[in-house]
């Protein structure tokens, strides 16, 4: 391994096993500044507690699957934690989950989920369309970021309108990415709603908007 020049690190720990079907390995549990000096350094990275969580579905079709995703932001972009597959009585179960927020959404159909908190006891899956997306800011020099963006906001809308299935969302995130001329789209902002219009002067690819977005139900 190459000597770290003296510079501020992230340290991110990972779960390099995972027992839930359908899980990768290399989870993210746990983020860190980390400052490297000159000289002989020590980290501590505290292992958070780890829970358990099982998720009952009762109109779940034979086959479908529960995808599970990290939300918080500390964590930089959304963590995807496994899809496992319903057993017969209609429950998928994940183990070794950080505390956090996250988001769980089937299979099929397409463009439902719910929002859920670890640790939890037994939860009953209740789906919600899709009509938002969370902004996460991981480059504040980035165009949306710069535009105003924070952490936690939502996109509700677009034209005045608010959106009301995921379809929209998308078609509006293509407009977005590919614009020859202004936008005016509808930020949700704690309890206010805020009008940004931008230009393809001032927002360019979405490589370059300095933002994580995931897909939500607004209340």
């Amino acid at each position: 391994m190459e000597r770290p020049q003296p510079w501020t690190y992230t340290a991110s720990l990972q779960l390099a096993q995972g027992i839930t079907p359908g899980m990768s390995s290399g989870r993210r549990v746990s983020v860190v500044e980390v400052e490297v000096r000159p000289g002989e350094n020590h980290i501590e990275v505290t292992v958070p507690t780890l829970y358990p969580l099982r998720v009952h579905w009762a109109d779940a079709e034979v086959g479908n699957s529960l995808s599970l995703t990290r939300l918080d932001a500390e964590l930089g972009e959304p963590t995807h934690f496994g899809s496992p597959a319903l057993d017969q009585f209609g429950i998928a179960e994940w183990m070794d989950l950080p505390p956090g927020r996250y988001m769980l959404s089937p299979g099929s159909p397409p463009g439902q989920m719910m929002e859920i908190t670890v640790p939890s006891s037994e939860i009953e899956f209740v789906p919600k369309a899709i009509n938002a997306v969370r902004f996460t800011v991981t480059d504040p020099a980035g165009d949306l970021a710069e535009a105003g963006i924070q952490t936690g906001d939502l996109l509700v809308g677009y034209e005045g309108k608010l959106f009301d299935d995921q379809a929209q969302l998308q078609l509006f995130l293509s407009a977005l990415a590919h614009k020859a001329t202004e936008l005016s789209f509808t930020v949700r902002s704690g309890n206010r709603d805020l009008t940004m219009t931008v230009s393809g002067a001032e927002i360019g690819l979405a490589d370059q908007w300095g933002v994580a977005l995931v897909p939500t139900a607004r209340e």
